[in-house]
């Protein structure tokens, strides 16, 4: 089905029915009267609460064992890193072999691993080298896991609800993004660091019963008879070939180098600019979720496929334009509302882009499509890296400017190319 067809339907299909509890109508929530929908999304919820955790307690624990802040930026390296060579054979595996089975693989290796990290800083065990070393194979379970749990979601809803179950989807993510560090800075400050790998472990055990309980449809193209190479090949061929999104995707690849490397060096701002320790840092970790989760309750009651392109661009823009601003600022108080406001802005960005994506995708090819998509999130580990050096030789601040004004060119530059590739089929 060419991609204007495609819009086509999921924009003109009938409005679905409201959830209803306790015989109250919720609209704006319509996608969790699916069931195996609603089990995935709180699945989502345990695991995005132990990703958030997990992405930012590393982050504190590498400060706290070496406070150079290009560490900060290998931590986000080995995490992201492995997503940029194997999340594309990761997505040809999600076409191919059963998604619900693979997620369960890898979030369970991910739970050991977690453990083995709490234990680790339970025992005083635990060195740079093997925070990164469990952050890079953690990287390399992520380059599997993310494109299979991007291309299952849409077998779990009609095309009608699609956009709403991703805003949903992205509020669970924005949502977590403030429990998640609210508990770490909560757990770190009084029962200690180890606390809250724990705490981890225990969420992703739960992911794994949930995703064990799931009885989803299979893939729709689980053998191919094809090799391995020729659907990766295939998926390249189908992706140059749909230009629309050609440029979504490298528009997100340069949001996430320039743009979301930001929280990389978030720690280095809390100890050297602001002078603050570590219940700070968290409470920059709340606004910033805050900010995404009052973004996710606006899209989600709010959302027009058809204005969704000059959105994108909007916020893009702010978001740019934002961390310049926090890269200026030294007041605590307004840094909480420019982090919240950064906050909301990237998570309408990426809600955008990834729903755009994930509507223009044929189905068969959704595994290898996202697979690609992932690389947007995964690309902050080059980003981070790059940021933690710029940082190290000059300072946090004028480091986090020079990125802000690189993800401004490449927002309006994607812009130009992209408005014309997929105008039509918005409309």
């Amino acid at each position: 089905m060419p991609a204007q067809a495609l819009a086509g339907s999921i924009l003109n299909n009938s409005s679905p029915e409201p959830l209803r509890i306790f015989n109250l109508k919720f609209k704006s929530l319509h996608s969790l009267n699916y069931p195996q929908y609603r089990i995935f999304w709180i699945a989502a919820v345990f695991s995005c609460i132990g990703m958030w955790s997990l992405v930012f307690g590393r982050l504190w624990l590498m400060h706290l064992l070496n406070p150079e802040e290009y560490m900060l930026g290998l931590v986000t390296a080995c995490s992201l890193g492995p997503m940029l060579f194997l999340s594309m054979w990761g997505g040809v595996i999600a076409d191919r072999w059963n998604r619900r089975r693979l997620l369960i693989i890898t979030r369970a290796i991910i739970a050991v691993l977690v453990l083995i990290t709490a234990i680790g800083v339970s025992m005083g065990i635990m060195t740079p080298l093997l925070l990164l070393t469990i952050s890079f194979f953690t990287g390399v379970l992520l380059a599997f896991d993310l494109p299979a749990r991007a291309a299952m979601l849409p077998n779990l809803l009609p095309k009608s609800s699609l956009l709403n179950g991703m805003v949903l989807y992205s509020m669970a993510i924005s949502g977590s993004a403030i429990l998640g560090p609210s508990l770490f800075g909560i757990l770190a400050s009084y029962m200690g660091i180890s606390s809250i790998f724990y705490l981890i472990f225990l969420a992703y055990t739960i992911v794994v019963g949930l995703l064990i309980y799931m009885r989803p449809t299979a893939n729709p193209n689980l053998k191919s008879g094809k090799s391995m190479g020729a659907d990766l090949k295939q998926g390249f061929q189908y992706l140059y070939s749909s230009k629309g999104i050609f440029y979504l995707i490298i528009m997100g690849i340069l949001m996430g180098i320039f743009g979301m490397s930001f929280e990389t060096l978030l720690p280095a701002f809390a100890k050297l600019v602001f002078m603050q320790d570590v219940g700070f840092y968290s409470r920059l970790l709340l606004f910033l979720g805050v900010g995404g989760i009052t973004s996710s309750i606006c899209l989600a009651k709010y959302a027009d496929v058809k204005n969704s392109l000059h959105i994108m661009l909007i916020t893009g823009t702010l978001f740019a334009l934002s961390l310049i601003l926090f890269g200026f600022n030294s007041l605590i108080l307004l840094s909480y509302i420019i982090i919240a406001f950064i906050g909301a802005l990237a998570f309408a960005f990426h809600t955008i882009n990834s729903t755009l994506v994930q509507m223009l995708t044929l189905d068969n090819f959704r595994g290898r499509v996202m697979s690609i998509h992932q690389l947007t999130w995964s690309s902050t580990s080059i980003g981070g890296f790059l940021l933690g050096l710029l940082a190290s030789y000059y300072a946090p601040q004028p480091a986090l400017m020079v990125f802000g004004a690189f993800t401004l060119i490449s927002v309006t530059s994607c812009y130009v190319m992209l408005k014309s590739k997929i105008k039509n089929s918005l409309n």
